[in-house]
């Protein structure tokens, strides 16, 4: 009996493949428009570190134990990386050399 109260008061499985996702796709967006928007690398930087103190205070106090993962999902991203430096890159050279731009520099 006192199992299955113990098991009502336990949160689902903490799945680490989802957050890693909205963080890729956080940075992305980041490196994305950050040569236009100059204030969204610091608004990123604090949205890294909140989702990093949420999920440890989730982990500790709500979530289950995930599952031992290996370290796939971690190079998908590292080899994902480059690609973000090349559209940063892109997009600023789109925005640096924009006409009306100029006139402003």
């Amino acid at each position: 009996m006192q199992h299955d109260l113990n098991m009502l008061e336990v949160g689902p499985v903490f799945d680490s493949t989802t957050h890693t996702a909205h963080l890729l796709t956080l940075l992305f967006f980041a490196m994305t428009f950050a040569p236009g928007l100059p204030l969204l690398m610091p608004l990123c930087c604090f949205a890294f570190i909140m989702y990093f103190r949420i999920d440890k205070y989730l982990l500790c106090r709500f979530y289950q134990k995930p599952p031992q993962l290996g370290d796939a999902a971690i190079r998908v991203v590292i080899s994902q990386l480059p690609w973000a430096a090349v559209i940063r890159l892109a997009l600023s050279l789109i925005h640096i050399s924009e006409p009306t731009r100029q006139a402003e520099i």
